[in-house]
């Protein structure tokens, strides 16, 4: 999980895809971009998939997940929030129609604070949950993905895991004196600690950002021992370090459950529930 740091906020993704999102970062910062305030498409909602067997006719749900994890609705990748994606999960547990839930996933991961919303939701499950992972589920996405009574890839070269954390801080100051811009910070007397593992980096000590890191992966690692509980066969000292597996390597680890396609997913329901 990777985490980017400022004043009041903290970020995970994977590092491989955090670059595609600078330029947005960029346009915002520059005041150029434009926001899509038009609603999600039909296709980034939830829908339902029919199951006919010789017995009657059942219904999937199938609720996705795309681009950075965030957890609020993203109208520009036309992609839903993880608040959207917990009541989707709270619906259909109340919809008597939907036997079972996949959770489709193609994610390098987003929001630290955001993944836990979808987890939660999951573990109120009263049906059955298939987390299935298009091409890719990284750090905040896997977190969530680990609840899942099942963890589906759809090619033995998707990329699982990244769990672990990491922080990336830009030291703009030099660049903004350039511009003739300083910074100066004014804090209460009574707020000797806001802000405080930011200024001790600033000041050159890396170890208070550290320990905060070290909270945000003993929670990953935890949450991801307790959804996978005894289907992990590797101790937390190989998977947890923020490695990322290919989907067959994940395998062999219990970090996943099998490779398949997603057509053939809907079968899982009636074989393994």
């Amino acid at each position: 999980m990777k985490v980017l740091f400022s004043h009041s906020s903290i970020f995970s993704i994977h590092p491989d895809f955090i670059g595609n999102y600078l330029p947005i970062v960029a346009s915002h910062l520059k005041g150029n971009i434009q926001m899509n305030s038009e609603p999600l498409s039909e296709e980034a909602q939830p829908f339902s998939v029919s199951v006919i067997s010789e017995e009657n006719v059942k219904q999937i749900r199938v609720i996705t997940l795309t681009g950075a994890v965030t957890k609020y609705d993203k109208p520009c990748e036309d992609s839903m929030g993880t608040l959207s994606v917990a009541r989707a999960f709270d619906r259909a547990y109340a919809d008597d129609s939907i036997a079972g839930i996949i959770f489709k996933i193609d994610s390098p991961g987003g929001e630290a604070r955001a993944s836990n919303h979808v987890y939660q939701a999951i573990e109120r499950r009263n049906k059955p949950v298939i987390a299935y992972v298009e091409d890719m589920a990284c750090s905040a996405a896997y977190y969530m993905a680990s609840a899942a009574d099942l963890i589906i890839a759809n090619y033995k070269l998707a990329r699982i895991g990244c769990i672990g954390t990491m922080t990336t801080i830009y030291d703009q100051r030099e660049y903004l004196k350039k511009l003739g811009v300083v910074e100066d910070e004014i804090y209460s007397s009574l707020s000797t600690d806001k802000n405080s593992e930011y200024r001790a980096y600033l000041d050159g000590n890396k170890e208070p950002l550290i320990a905060m890191l070290d909270v945000l992966s003993e929670d990953f690692i935890s949450q991801v021992e307790k959804g996978r509980g005894d289907k992990l066969n590797k101790d937390r000292s190989e998977w947890g370090t923020g490695k990322t597996y290919f989907a067959d390597e994940a395998l062999n680890i219990g970090l996943i459950d099998a490779i398949d396609q997603f057509e053939n997913v809907v079968n899982y329901f009636s074989s393994n529930f």
